[in-house]
């Protein structure tokens, strides 16, 4: 049957003859029981003719079923069929397309574990790589399972080392036959063809498997049936091809994402951006200016469906399957149709008319009930925030409470997210399948959206108001073929949804001009776009905490109880209280000490545990909040107690080591004992072979105590966690921490710290350079409107490149000058000469004084009796602001570690080390050991000069990205684990140090106790009276460092500021002496140090009668 559609109203029966004639020629080719209908335009469903035209059609066709189909026709008659009503030529050019993809169809189909292994065998390492890094990531540090996060880390470590490229190996890694067969089909004449066809094919055999397997996680085998998943597969073999191999991918990818086919983004199943590959692919659009439109919205809410019928696009749609992940398709302008074409082109100076496409990026389905991970779902709402001119909310029916929710609170996160995003996204939100399609009927729910967003301050962030809310009827209308109901049915687009789709597309792309313009530079071509991207996915997976809460109100909450827990660490387990309870414990046995801080800090859990329960009654915490708070405190105590224990079990062996030295020890003095009861006698040799086999045993428990794995695991926890305490915002999360345990491995080896704090600094400085544009963000907000500022807050800056600024602003204000002039001369009639000089010296002293003025100096004045008049500092110039602004990013682009920058990263982060390592070994007095209020005090330090850094770059609307704030506290948390490890490392090497520097005396001392030898008895006499001299000393000396630390206790007021003031009292008393007043007038600096000198001469007095008095006792 032939149906001729869209006949015209007039000449109907010159056609219908037409038609009739057409069908007796084609009888005897195609089939005698061929039939030919005609069928008016049915455009107009509401049209009375138009409904009896169709009926009768149906009727007809029913019938014809009825009378003349006898037999089932099967797949191959079909097929047979249609070959009949093609040509020839373009039936072998089927066949030959059928031929070059039914190798790969039928090698994805044979499913066993054998063939699997050949397939795929480098995508299989890969998702077991993918695995591991999401375990990782959802291992709780303060949870039960975060003892397994190393054994977790060393795997993917080792996985990674087998997946790179660069590791040599005995036998490199084979792709598989399923990449050899998919790169024939890229050999192939007509390639975009082919896989098409492909893609046809495998989406049969996957619609085949049933819904119930579509809509949960599929299997390898299965999920390969999908042209998207044998891309990623190409994509993850890529680096271990040859070169001829990736340069036919990298040009067959090309021209599948330029033809406009959907291309993958983030890999849904394993969480992956394959940012490199596709780096390679849209650095060929680099040329190109895009808009980017997404969609995010419900499974199952048609957005995929609704993205194809606005802009004729191709992204997949089928039942059951949705899509997963994150995809892309770039949509070129002059393709569209004219209406959409026009938008962009109807005014030539506008900006958005050089835009070449439009990439619109569809996403999976939120609240998936087989996924169930809410916080994945507030992922893909945040990066498509983050990275969209437009954002297109897609709901089935009304407005979704907790899709609100998640809206609001990742709105709420894009204020946070710290890095580059879309200026005030704007936000479309679609209510698709209504039945009442009349928006005034949704008013009130769209009110409180609006309200909602108002209260939490984010009206500004993202861009909503009533004019971006649209209704939809149903796309589609199911129909029965007959009156019986079971009968067949078929699916119809309604012609209703179309046109207003295509009104629809018209205000969304309208909409989104008003974003482009004001998104900068950071989002106009593909390349840029994917490197905002690459750092805003980097950012969500090092920062779980943007996507972790449920709602605004969680994250609060979560914030305030967290203060509490610090302040409440702070106060009841100070220094102080450490040092006490050390003291307290430390002449305990080594099983003493961890059972009596077991059982101290169960008590001060306990307490802990019921202040906690109070905060939150106070804050109305919710129950998942409350469990996350219970965790982080119990952590935070364990590891104190954990660490304040060993503490104390160091203190312990450093006085059990002194015994050793002194007299021998328990384990000498018993092993003496031992000996002397039984009333042997020993040999010499016999002596030194007790002593050595004694001495073997103390070396072999020493060294059984420090585990150089175990402490630095340790040193990560304990450091980590206490730093997490105080910075929230800007620290990673602990996966991050975690792989940097080779790096840390590497630094704990080194025996110089300023070897580690070199390391340090280097990697620094790596981390800049490939954050590059990411390194800054433009402010969202500007520099503040009531501050002024000039020439003076230049000089002011402490961090920026001050002379380089000034020059430049002083460069600029005199060649603007130089040009005001020029242009004035110009137009100036010729005067007399004199005139004319006069007129040059005016405009040169007007000159200077506006330079002056621009510099933020006063006027000059002519003579000293003119009355002088006060005139306000010019501000900065905004041109200069926007000048320095550029320069500013070039320089970070270009060469972000060049020292002539004007922000020079390297060199601020070398002096926040050393600031650091300053206030630990505190400042060349007494060293401080890495705990609580040291930590408190060294996060406060460094974000205080971060604020201060970002207060000189916001005069030029800049900050500090979140990446390079987290660089700065990864790389300082490093440095105090290494630190606090060095602690344990020393103890320990201390240990053995002394030990082995006392060996021989300890043997000559043993010796002449066991031996009975006149010759040992005064060489163990000799030892002892040296013993108890270098006993002398050692305590003489202690007590002198401190009565030296009591006496410069005493003298803080010792200082520049109280000795003038000293002098100035003087000066009464000294009136008559006229040279003590002149030279205290012209030479101050000498007055004060003959001042200072007399008062230390009366310290170093009392210093020395202390002392003597100390040695004669």
């Amino acid at each position: 049957m032939i149906i001729f559609r869209d006949l015209p109203n007039q000449n109907a029966e010159d056609f219908l003859l037409k038609i009739q004639n057409f069908a007796k020629q084609s009888q005897s080719k195609l089939s005698q029981k061929l039939h030919v209908c005609a069928l008016p335009n049915i455009s107009s469903t509401n049209d009375r003719n138009v409904k009896i035209a169709v009926e009768t059609l149906r009727r007809n066709i029913l019938t014809q079923i009825k009378e003349e189909i006898n037999t089932f026709i099967g797949k191959d008659g079909v097929i047979v069929n249609l070959q009949k009503l093609l040509k020839k030529d373009y039936v072998d050019y089927l066949k030959t397309m059928d031929d070059i993809i039914q190798p790969l169809k039928k090698s994805l189909l044979q499913k066993n574990e054998h063939q699997r292994e050949q397939n795929f065998p480098l995508y299989l390492k890969f998702r077991e790589l993918c695995k591991l890094r999401q375990k990782l990531k959802k291992i709780d540090f303060y949870g039960s399972e975060s003892e397994s996060m190393f054994e977790v880390n060393s795997q993917l470590f080792k996985l990674e080392n087998e997946l790179d490229p660069n590791t040599k190996t005995l036998s490199p890694m084979k792709c598989g036959y399923v990449f050899d067969l998919f790169i024939d089909i890229l050999k192939s004449k007509n390639m975009l063809m082919s896989l098409d066809l492909l893609a046809s094919e495998l989406k049969s055999e996957l619609t085949n498997l049933g819904g119930d397997k579509l809509a949960g996680d599929l299997s390898i085998e299965n999920s390969f049936l999908s042209l998207e998943v044998l891309w990623r597969n190409l994509m993850v073999c890529y680096q271990h091809t040859t070169v001829d191999t990736q340069n036919l991918i990298r040009k067959s990818y090309y021209a599948f994402v330029a033809a406009g086919f959907p291309f993958e983004i983030i890999d849904g199943d394993n969480f992956y951006f394959q940012q490199q590959f596709l780096t390679e692919i849209l650095n060929e659009f680099h040329s190109q200016r895009i808009l980017i439109i997404s969609i995010i919205g419900p499974q199952n809410s048609g957005k995929s469906t609704l993205l194809n019928y606005m802009f004729g696009t191709l992204f997949d749609v089928r039942e059951g399957r949705c899509t997963r992940g994150i995809y892309g398709s770039l949509v070129k302008i002059n393709k569209l149709n004219q209406m959409t074409e026009n938008i962009f082109k109807k005014y030539s100076h506008d900006e958005t008319a050089d835009i070449d496409y439009i990439m619109l990026i569809d996403t999976e389905g939120l609240l998936s009930i087989e996924k169930g991970d809410k916080e994945y779902d507030r992922r893909l709402v945040l990066f498509c925030l983050a990275i969209s001119h437009l954002v297109i909310v897609n709901m089935m029916g009304d407005i979704n409470e907790t899709l609100k929710d998640m809206l609001t609170l990742c709105a709420d996160s894009l204020k946070q997210i710290g890095v580059n995003t879309t200026n005030q996204p704007i936000v479309h939100f679609v209510l698709n399948q209504k039945a009442d399609p009349n928006i005034e009927n949704h008013m009130e729910a769209i009110k409180k959206i609006l309200r909602d967003l108002k209260e939490n301050k984010l009206a500004e962030v993202i861009d909503i108001s009533l004019k971006t809310f649209h209704t939809l009827p149903s796309a589609f209308k199911k129909e029965r073929v007959s009156t019986d109901t079971k009968s067949s049915c078929f699916i119809r687009t309604e012609p209703d949804f179309i046109e207003r789709t295509q009104q629809l597309c018209e205000k969304i792309l309208e909409s989104a001009k008003s974003s482009y313009g004001r998104s900068g530079d950071t989002f106009s071509n593909p390349p840029k776009w994917l490197r905002t991207a690459v750092t805003i996915f980097d950012t969500l997976q090092k920062f779980p905490d943007l996507t972790y809460f449920k709602d605004i109100n969680e994250r609060r909450q979560d914030d305030q109880i967290r203060k509490y827990i610090g302040d409440l660490i702070s106060n009841r387990l100070s220094a102080t209280y450490r040092e006490n309870m050390i003291k307290d414990t430390c002449e305990l046995t080594e099983n003493e000490i961890r059972k009596n801080f077991q059982a101290q800090f169960d008590v001060h859990q306990n307490d802990f545990d019921n202040d906690l329960e109070n905060i939150f009654k106070f804050t109305n915490a919710s129950e998942r909040i409350r469990e996350r708070c219970r965790q982080f405190l119990k952590r935070q105590v364990t590891e104190i107690c954990n660490v304040w224990c060993t503490a104390a079990i160091q203190t312990h062996d450093k006085k059990q080591m002194k015994r050793l030295v002194r007299d021998g020890s328990d384990d000498l003095r018993h092993l003496i004992e031992d000996i002397i009861k039984s009333g042997k006698t020993m040999t010499k040799e016999k002596a030194k072979q007790e002593f050595e086999n004694m001495w073997e045993k103390k070396i072999t428990s020493i060294e059984s105590n420090f585990k150089a794995e175990e402490r630095l695991k340790q040193a990560i926890k304990f450091v980590y966690g206490n730093y997490n305490i105080f910075e929230k915002e800007s620290l990673p999360s602990h996966q991050v921490v975690i792989s940097q345990l080779e790096f840390i491995h590497e630094l704990s080896e080194k025996q110089d710290l300023k070897d580690v704090i070199v390391s340090i600094q280097n990697s620094s400085a790596d981390n800049v350079s490939r954050s590059r544009e990411g390194a800054l963000e433009h402010s969202r907000q500007k520099s503040d409107a009531t501050a002024v500022y000039t020439f003076a807050t230049l000089h002011n800056f402490k961090y920026l490149y001050k002379e380089r600024l000034t020059n430049y602003y002083t460069t600029g204000t005199m060649n603007q000058q130089t040009s005001m002039m020029q242009e004035s001369g110009v137009h100036q009639p010729h005067e007399q000469s004199h005139q004319k000089e006069t007129s040059k010296s005016n405009s040169m002293k007007r000159h200077v004084s506006t330079v002056a003025n621009h510099l933020g100096f006063a006027p000059w004045s002519k003579t000293s009796t003119e009355s002088s008049t006060t005139t306000n500092p010019i501000s900065l110039r905004f041109d200069f602001i926007k000048t320095v602004h550029n320069r500013i990013w070039t320089e970070m682009t270009d060469d972000p570690n060049a020292k002539s920058n004007i922000l020079n990263i390297p060199e601020l982060f070398c002096k926040i080390i050393d600031d650091t390592t300053a206030i630990v070994h505190g400042h060349d007095t007494v060293h401080r050991p890495i705990e609580v209020d040291l930590v408190q005090k060294i996060v406060g330090f460094i974000n205080t000069y971060i604020n201060e850094i970002n207060q000189e770059l916001l005069v030029f609307n800049l900050l500090l990205s979140k990446q390079i704030k987290s660089s700065i506290h990864i790389s300082i948390l490093i440095l105090l684990t290494i630190i606090y490890y060095d602690e344990q490392k020393n103890h320990f090497r201390l240990q053995l140090s002394i030990l082995d520097k006392e060996k021989d005396s300890l043997l000559t001392y043993f010796i002449s106790m066991v031996v009975p030898d006149a010759e040992c008895d005064q060489i163990g006499a000799e030892n002892l009276v040296n013993k108890i001299r270098n006993t002398i000393q050692s305590n003489l000396m202690r007590d002198g460092q401190k009565i030296l630390l009591r006496i410069i206790e005493t003298l803080q007021i010792l200082n520049r500021k109280h000795i003038q003031r000293l002098c100035d009292g003087k000066l009464l008393a000294a009136a008559s002496d006229d040279e003590w007043l002149f030279r205290y007038i012209v030479a101050p600096n000498e007055i004060i140090e003959e001042e200072f000198k007399i008062l230390w001469k009366a310290v170093e007095e009392t210093i020395n009668q202390q002392l003597a008095r100390e040695k004669s006792q």
